[in-house]
């Protein structure tokens, strides 16, 4: 049980009742009650991947049209991800370059800033990678100069008419919310 003092929260889940102000669970408010077949089931907000399923999940038919509305575009700018990395977990640095990959919009590019990180293996990685698809540039820092210096040398890469950042243990959803104009 947590130590936080209960308060109400009119209006929380599926209308009135009360509960605790923490995110802990409280199974005695929390546990959805019985409803009709028909009846929405209460979503409980606290439970992102259930959130995700009902409204940031897209179907197959969702993506076509997206693909096709990218392909009709006129102007196609170019989305520069800056990206600072030191000695980053392999795995999680292929998922994060992965995701970035898969995106419905095709016109960006990966701008990888090594921030002189010791294991060779990854920089060898990083250079393959780079090789391997033209929208990847990279940099290889010769000093550490932490998050700062790293993400200023991914930007001196970058092109494109706009900008994002990508943290190498992070990924980006597909599709993420490129331009659409």
């Amino acid at each position: 049980m947590c130590s936080r003092a209960p308060s109400p929260r009119k209006g929380f889940g599926t209308g009135g009742e009360t509960g605790p102000a923490c995110l802990c669970p409280h199974p005695e408010v929390d546990t959805p009650k019985e409803v009709a077949d028909h009846a929405p089931q209460r979503l409980d907000l606290r439970d992102y991947a259930e959130w995700v399923r009902r409204y940031d999940t897209l179907t197959p038919q969702d993506l076509n049209a997206i693909k096709e509305r990218v392909a009709a575009l006129k102007a196609t700018p170019v989305v520069s991800i800056a990206m600072p990395t030191y000695n980053a977990n392999r795995a999680w640095l292929d998922e994060a370059i992965q995701s970035v990959k898969a995106q419905v919009y095709p016109h960006w590019e990966l701008c990888i800033a090594d921030d002189a990180s010791t294991d060779e293996a990854i920089k060898a990685h990083l250079r393959e990678m780079a090789e391997a698809d033209p929208r990847i540039k990279l940099v290889l820092r010769e000093t550490n100069g932490h998050i700062s210096a790293a993400t200023n040398s991914a930007l001196e890469l970058a092109t494109g008419d706009w900008v994002a950042f990508l943290d190498h243990d992070d990924i980006l959803p597909p599709p993420t919310r490129w331009p659409t104009w």
